[in-house]
């Protein structure tokens, strides 16, 4: 039996309501939508928010994980947190201001058509700023997060029914994620200032530097990953159009939902892990996750099409045909996030695990470009495919490497 005390169960419990908020009300506003809009300028939109992460991902730089290790490591001095905190914000404000130019330099080149939609969905990096998810993770203190998150996540979704009524308003569906991330964030660091006793303190520049190098060990690591997972929706909104891509997104929306048990396991026992290097914990969900995931697989081929039917409508059926495709990546990707984090980088083996993930991104292009080459891509089940074959390799290469060092 795996004896978890109050405090992890507690913060399983927020984190799968932040998961189950932050997946299921997309699917709510999904319907509306995709009716209103059409699959053309719903795509356009998806398109946006597609690149704009990529300077997301800038902006969080590898916080998201070096931050929950050192909040968790110093979490009883106070001083050393806010010392940790200040830096990251004033170096996260910095990959924001570059992020800024590098983005719309872009935009203007590119996407000058549509830079208003592209300028509203850049709040989305403003939003990433500001999100200090890290530290209540990082602190095992997950409660004000999530309730402030499901609060003004919900707000700005029923605001989208009475604000988007038109096509014409199809480049303000990214900017009320984008405003909805930037209130939680402005909230969270009132919470901190209140709760937390956290001040800005003055930072030299060695020490920008060395959180700078901190976060830099697993921006490769993240980079990487949203190539891996955002690169086959932009390719699809690039070679085979905006319709093609809202598809692919519905099956998306679908399949990611039922991901976030395996993610939240992952994110749960992560600073419970790195605190003391326990492993057997890792053992179990690895068993559990199998276990679930199996089941859903078998519970998706069965269901797909009438989910479909349910959020969607008639003419987007063709994504049940990704579904089956993605399915598969339920077990992979599930299995991957129990040895990722909790595993291999609590271990200390944070080349292997970024030299996995660029070796993902890098097979994903080499995939794309022998079949455009060889066949030409005509059907975005050539891009699932991929996808599915990416994510198996993801799987074997850490289960390879967790039975080296016997992690598992």
């Amino acid at each position: 039996m795996i004896k978890l005390d109050k405090k992890l169960v507690q913060n399983f419990g927020y984190l799968t309501i932040d998961q189950i908020v932050n997946l299921a009300l997309p699917l709510v506003t999904y319907y509306y939508l995709i009716n209103l809009l059409g699959k053309t300028y719903y795509g356009k939109a998806i398109l946006a928010v597609v690149i704009v992460e990529y300077f997301a991902v800038l902006v969080n730089f590898g916080f998201n994980l070096s931050g929950v290790q050192s909040i968790s490591k110093n979490r009883e001095d106070t001083n050393k947190i806010r010392k940790i905190l200040s830096g990251i914000y004033y170096v996260k404000f910095l990959l924001m201001l570059v992020s800024a130019i590098a983005y719309f330099l872009i935009v203007y080149f590119a996407f000058r058509e549509n830079f208003e939609l592209y300028a509203y969905t850049f709040t989305i990096c403003i939003g990433a700023f500001l999100n200090m998810l890290f530290f209540f993770q990082g602190m095992e203190d997950m409660k004000y997060i999530t309730i402030i998150n499901t609060i003004i996540r919900v707000l700005f979704t029923v605001l989208i029914f009475f604000s988007i009524t038109e096509i014409e308003h199809y480049i303000y569906v990214p900017l009320f994620n984008g405003l909805g991330q930037i209130v939680a964030g402005l909230i969270s660091l009132f919470v901190l200032f209140k709760w937390f006793d956290f001040r800005f303190v003055k930072q030299t520049y060695i020490e920008l530097v060395t959180i700078f190098n901190e976060g830099l060990v697993y921006f490769s690591t993240r980079i990487a990953a949203v190539l891996n997972e955002k690169s086959v929706r932009l390719l699809i909104g690039i070679v085979l159009g905006d319709e093609q891509i809202a598809v692919y997104d519905l099956a998306e929306k679908i399949i990611k939902p039922l991901k976030s048990p395996f993610m939240i396991l992952s994110q749960t026992i992560y600073p419970r892990v790195a605190q003391n290097n326990d492993f057997s914990v890792l053992r179990k969900t690895i068993t559990l996750t199998v276990l679930i995931a199996l089941v859903m697989i078998a519970v998706l081929w069965f269901v797909a099409p009438w989910i479909i039917l349910t959020i969607a409508n008639e003419s987007l059926m063709e994504a049940k045909y990704i579904i089956y495709i993605l399915s598969v990546t339920l077990l992979f990707d599930g299995v991957s996030y129990q040895l990722g984090a909790p595993g291999l980088l609590v271990l200390g083996k944070v080349k292997i695990f970024n030299a996995g993930i660029i070796a993902k991104v890098a097979l994903l292009f080499i995939l794309c470009l022998v079949l455009y080459l060889s066949a030409g891509i005509e059907s975005i089940m050539y891009f699932a495919v991929i996808a599915a074959v990416i994510s198996l390799f993801d799987m074997v290469y850490r289960l390879y490497y967790s039975r080296k060092f016997k992690i598992i």
